[in-house]
């Protein structure tokens, strides 16, 4: 379980006990998806109080703000930092060296509005069950394809906080439990599931490809670029099929 908490602690801000096996870091990326699927589900519990007392935006954009307080703004703060190093169009050495500068450029900042402002219109989009099916799911997605980002593809910097991750041993349950996930969703949103694991892992894979042609490989910024840009894609997925299927 030394992973898990790791895993737990790194990419939110809930408790976890103190004292940490550091071994235990490189054996984290495996609990990212189940990591992911606790964070939804304390958003789906943060959305239902919201919406029992509020009207639809505020309940909204009170559950996207839960959303980045829990996440310690991590995943943003590596979409900034990957959109002002691609956005700047310099050789990789550069470029690396923009992307860990703490200092955050124009393309960062828009990047951070565009990304929350479709989250914020998505989650507004959504009702009832869908919205709830959508939240828990979204982010557990996001994270295994970050975790198939650190599995399959190589890691552009020699040195970094993440650097090790990609010697964790590859194992197959995190998927497992992704796909039961996903199988358990459909009861709330049928085949807006699908939509949306087509909509995360085509994101996810411009991302990807966009990082190897940039640095030739991904970074840390790029895994929370990657969890970022795919929720988002996923609740758009689910927002579309849910206002076609009001429409008719």
């Amino acid at each position: 379980m030394n992973g898990f908490w790791h895993a737990l602690a790194f990419l939110t801000r809930f408790p976890v006990p103190r004292r940490l096996i550091q071994t235990g870091w490189q054996q984290s990326p495996p609990w990212y998806p189940l990591t992911g699927l606790i964070l939804g589900f304390f958003l789906c519990v943060a959305a239902l109080f919201f919406d029992a007392l509020m009207p639809p935006l505020l309940s909204a954009m009170l559950t996207i703000a839960c959303w980045v307080l829990v996440t310690g703004g991590l995943h943003l703060d590596g979409l900034m930092d990957t959109l002002d190093g691609f956005a700047s169009h310099r050789e990789r050495a550069r470029t690396l060296e923009i992307m860990k500068d703490s200092r955050v450029g124009a393309m960062g900042v828009l990047a951070a509005i565009l990304l929350l402002g479709h989250k914020l219109a998505a989650v507004i989009s959504l009702h009832g069950a869908d919205k709830y099916a959508s939240l828990v799911l979204a982010p557990m997605l996001a994270r295994g394809t970050a975790l198939i980002a650190i599995y399959l593809f190589p890691y552009a910097r020699k040195e970094g906080i993440a650097t090790s991750l990609g010697r964790s041993k590859k194992v197959l349950w995190p998927f497992i439990l992704i796909g039961l996930s996903l199988a358990a969703g459909m009861i709330w949103l049928e085949w807006a599931v699908w939509l949306g694991v087509i909509f995360s892992f085509l994101t996810g894979w411009v991302v990807i490809r966009l990082a190897l042609s940039k640095i030739g490989g991904c970074t840390g910024d790029v895994y929370g670029a990657l969890i970022e840009l795919t929720e988002t894609a996923f609740l758009i997925a689910a927002a579309m099929v849910e206002g076609r299927m009001l429409v008719q």
